[in-house]
């Protein structure tokens, strides 16, 4: 039991009750508010938050140009991806939208290897396959199920 709860593991938890509470959040506003208003809404927040915590660890500022450039790069990627999802939340349920979220990572896997250069190490490449995957598994089975009661 003690394996299961490795380092990161909280943080990973965390991000999953916060992703669940935007999912229901942005599902419930994106009929009265737009998609692209809600993901910057996101993004100012999420820059904010990162401003103040990178003042009371007190980091130095040593920015290189290469890394801006990749910053700037990974969050329009980002931007665009999450854009995406709100955008599904409008058309379709939110369970359903778990497929267009899980597609995300592989377009972030392609823009990152188009961008950086960079690919995956195989246990990654194989989580994120599972992970896809096992959506996939359950999409099809909720919409056979959904077929059965009709």
């Amino acid at each position: 039991m003690q394996t299961l709860f490795i380092k990161g593991t909280g943080i990973v938890f965390l991000n999953a009750i916060f992703a669940t509470t935007a999912t229901l959040v942005v599902k419930s506003h994106v009929k009265k508010i737009s998609p692209e208003l809600l993901n910057l809404n996101r993004s100012v927040w999420l820059f904010l938050f990162s401003t103040v915590v990178f003042f009371i660890l007190d980091e130095k500022v040593v920015f290189s140009s290469i890394a801006l450039k990749n910053t700037i790069i990974g969050a329009v990627l980002e931007f665009i991806a999450i854009l995406t999802v709100y955008y599904s939340f409008s058309y379709i349920e939110a369970s359903k939208s778990s497929i267009v979220q899980s597609m995300k990572g592989i377009f972030v896997l392609l823009g990152g290897y188009l961008f950086f250069g960079t690919f995956p190490l195989t246990h990654q490449l194989v989580g994120g396959i599972l992970t896809v995957v096992g959506i996939l598994v359950m999409a099809i089975a909720q919409a056979a199920f959904h077929k059965q009661q009709y």
